[in-house]
């Protein structure tokens, strides 16, 4: 129906603009790190001083690992509580080969966290330095959605095997589900479905009231029609019985 249509055709578009979210997050990670290794960080730097660069370059997280593997200094967690980076890739051990010059994550929801990140991480030919940045982009956009369409109850972003819901509220009354299966490819991706590649999917969950109604709407001029035909053909029956009738009493 027009109506279901409209939101497949809606589900993409917002599929669309997360990839072009993530890829304008990337640009802008990619800037913050050479300027942060600029500012001279190192395994020593004050974690006040991480602190002060993460506002300063409009990050939410700020680590600096050393060759091991083993975080140093962390703006957030205790380092110490924080795993070896090896153990959520080894990928990031070719980058101490300079065949690639940085490695980034797919948006992903790393624990604790309860909103989507994405981390970048360089290696500056002693340590790593790797950044994250919350993106909320995607929830205000999403958020946004649901405020200007009433019919557009929740919608659910697929980041592997973790949904990210906008609109917690439980679902009661029928609904619609339009479904789109949005595939990320990228050369420099660590921690994703496959080597280059990483899939997210967008539900949007739609009220049938106003599916039900145009449904409603064309049961109803179907009858209409069905009705106006039979009008016209008896109509017709009529007077062709009139003229035949006249015909035969002529005769």
């Amino acid at each position: 129906t027009d109506f279901t249509s409209k939101y497949d055709t809606q589900t993409q578009i917002y599929a669309d603009q997360i990839l072009d979210i993530e890829h304008s997050y990337e640009v802008i990670m990619k800037n913050a790190v050479l300027g942060i290794e600029q500012e001279g960080v190192n395994q020593k730097t004050s974690t006040a001083k991480l602190k002060n660069l993460t506002k300063k370059y409009n990050i939410s997280h700020l680590f600096v690992i050393d060759k091991e593997g083993v975080f140093q200094r962390s703006t957030n967690e205790d380092p110490k509580e924080i795993p070896n980076l090896f153990t959520f890739s080894k990928d990031y051990k070719k980058l101490q080969t300079g065949n690639k010059e940085y490695l980034t994550t797919p948006i992903i929801l790393p624990f604790p966290e309860t909103e989507p990140h994405k981390f970048l991480t360089i290696w500056t030919g002693q340590y790593y330095i790797e950044l994250g940045v919350r993106i909320k982009d995607i929830a205000s956009k999403i958020k946004a959605i649901l405020d200007r369409d009433q019919d557009i109850l929740k919608a659910n972003i697929g980041i592997s095997s973790k949904p990210f819901t906008i609109n917690s509220k439980e679902v009661k009354e029928d609904h619609y589900t339009a479904t789109q299966v949005i595939e990320s490819k990228n050369q420099n991706y660590t921690q994703s479905d496959y080597k280059n590649k990483h899939s997210y999917s967008l539900d949007l969950i739609i009220s049938k009231k106003n599916l039900l109604k145009e449904i409603e709407n064309v049961k109803s001029r179907h009858l209409t029609n069905f009705l106006l035909t039979i009008v016209l053909l008896t109509l017709v029956l009529f007077i062709a019985t009139k003229y035949l009738s006249s015909k035969i009493q002529k005769l």
